[in-house]
């Protein structure tokens, strides 16, 4: 039979076996969780580099969108003003083109009554 102290002592090295196996699994349980943090800190980076790299490209679309609004409108008003130019050109020209093609000579028309 075993004395109290040998009992007590039994329990206590029971207990310490029972403490270290809580060490131990802590400390796995505290790697695991490093992992999951560190994990999340990875995605977290990757995140903000990928916003960045949205805002960077909205920015670039902007500037292309800005730089085509005043293309376009750079091109409407070099559109008119050729337009314009032709309208003129032509109109300037019209008499010109119509007494040349018409070949006509003048005739003169006594308007007085005296022939009566």
């Amino acid at each position: 039979m075993m004395t109290r102290k040998a009992l007590a002592r039994q329990e206590e090295s029971k207990f310490q076996i029972t403490l270290q196996e809580l060490k131990a699994t802590k400390e796995l349980e505290k790697d695991r969780l490093q992992l999951v943090i560190e994990g999340f800190d990875q995605c977290r980076n990757e995140y903000e580099k990928v916003l960045r790299l949205i805002s960077g490209l909205e920015q670039q679309l902007q500037e292309a969108n800005d730089c085509i609004y005043k293309l376009e409108s750079e091109q409407t008003k070099v559109m008119a003003s050729q337009n314009q130019s032709l309208y003129d050109e032509l109109v300037g020209c019209a008499p010109i083109l119509i007494s040349a093609s018409l070949n006509i000579n003048p005739v003169t028309i006594g308007l007085t009554t005296d022939d009566f």
